[in-house]
């Protein structure tokens, strides 16, 4: 029996029991899951099923739901791994006695590269345990751009130390998981950038593709050819530094055909970004009747036109991997996204289900949508649902551990 220990750095979404009675801060802070979450989740779930395979998934003890599990809100039964905890305050972008005790006696263990968390203990973990970095995040420019909030100073201490830890970790990992072709170019720039491949190790690259995965949605849009009067527009969040709402608020700003929707912009437990970039700029615009701030549990996809998934014109565009684009897509909603998105470049047939974007022409592209057809169909979602299952997407990794002895 193989053991596989997940590391999670966020609220994981803890299956509820049917009619179980829980708050509005309950569920934002146990429940609710962004995509971090739900990966290092699906992850666990779906190495759990595998023959041979022991799985424990550690849950940040900040989010780990106690009080809902003696109120027995929690379906248990629908969990098919082993959950404990860690102390979070202490793993998060440090070392951990406790999680160096913990990690030490499986045989493989999955680091996620998001909130810090095990960064430090994975890359000096003994040999025998097998450490495989989880890199659909590209750390590095995420982090960056995350440090856009403190000062310059503070930028320049934090990224020193992050920098280090980082580059030990990716140099003792026995195995790397990236999420579209781009991010493989990146990280093999990085790894002969640290001698981690070199004249001696050029030929096998030690990573695994792995991008996020879809569940089939039970409620799918229904296409649509007929010429539009009104546009109804969605931007989910949460929002990130590079992410760029007030771009489409600017330009979109009263006008009398486009509706948009802005949905959960604050994260549900981390809202510096959100008071510190939009918060401002969207508290400090005039009344306008097109445009709504929302916050809501559950977002009907079908019920709009088109789904915007927009960031800056950064480095980290080059390479983010964004699964609203895969969740929007499996509901039958046509996306809206910027020109050099990795699955508008990769997966050649849901291209004319997406509308390619660039800043400075936005507006001219989203009001020739009033008389051009975006859908999604039926032969498009099935082999949609062939690549991206987490089935499918998750093998790979399944494979790699099955095939040590």
């Amino acid at each position: 029996m193989k053991t596989v220990c997940i590391i999670a750095g966020d609220t994981v979404p803890f299956p509820i029991c049917k009619d179980a009675k829980i708050s509005k801060a309950e569920f934002n802070t146990y429940i609710q899951a962004t995509y971090y979450g739900i990966r290092q989740w699906k992850l666990a779930e779906y190495l759990s099923t595998q023959s041979k395979v022991e799985v424990t998934l550690l849950v940040p003890d900040i989010y780990y739901p106690t009080e809902l599990m003696d109120r027995n809100v929690i379906d248990n039964s629908q969990i098919t791994f082993n959950i404990e905890t860690y102390n979070y305050k202490i793993a998060s972008w440090g070392w951990s006695q406790e999680l160096d005790r913990k990690l030490k006696k499986y045989n493989f263990v999955i680091c996620p590269t998001y909130n810090g968390c095990g960064l430090e203990n994975c890359s000096v973990l003994p040999s025998d345990v097998h450490v495989i970095v989880d890199g659909w995040s590209v750390l590095p420019l995420e982090y960056s751009a995350r440090l856009l909030s403190h000062s310059k100073i503070a930028r320049k201490v934090k990224w020193g130390n992050f920098i280090k830890v980082y580059a030990e970790l990716i140099t003792r990992c026995n195995c790397l998981l990236y999420a579209n072709d781009k991010q493989r170019e990146f990280y093999e720039g990085l790894f002969f950038g640290i001698n981690k491949l070199n004249y001696n190790a050029f030929q096998f690259s030690p990573m695994l593709k792995v991008p996020f995965g879809v569940e089939k949605k039970q409620k799918i849009k229904q296409s649509s050819a007929s010429t539009k009067n009104s546009l109804n527009l969605l931007y989910e969040g949460p929002v990130a530094p590079w992410d760029f709402p007030e771009l489409i608020f600017k330009k979109f700003y009263n006008h009398k055909n486009v509706f948009i929707d802005f949905v959960n912009l604050e994260h549900p437990r981390q809202n510096k970004i959100y008071n510190s970039y939009f918060k401002p700029f969207f508290a400090t615009s005039p009344d306008v009747h097109n445009i709504e701030l929302i916050s809501k549990n559950d977002v009907d996809k079908t019920a709009y036109d088109y789904q915007i998934v927009m960031s800056r014109n950064w480095v980290i565009d080059s390479y983010i991997h964004r699964p609203e684009v895969l969740d929007a897509f499996a509901s039958g909603l046509p996306i809206i996204v910027n020109k050099i998105d990795s699955i508008y470049s990769e997966i050649d047939f849901i291209r004319k289900s997406i509308v390619p974007i660039k800043s400075d022409t936005i507006d001219v592209t989203i009001n020739n949508l009033f008389t051009s057809y975006y859908n999604v169909d039926e032969q498009q979602l099935q082999e949609f649902y062939k690549i991206f299952s987490w089935n499918n997407v998750l093998t790979p990794l399944f494979d790699y551990i099955k095939n040590f002895s």
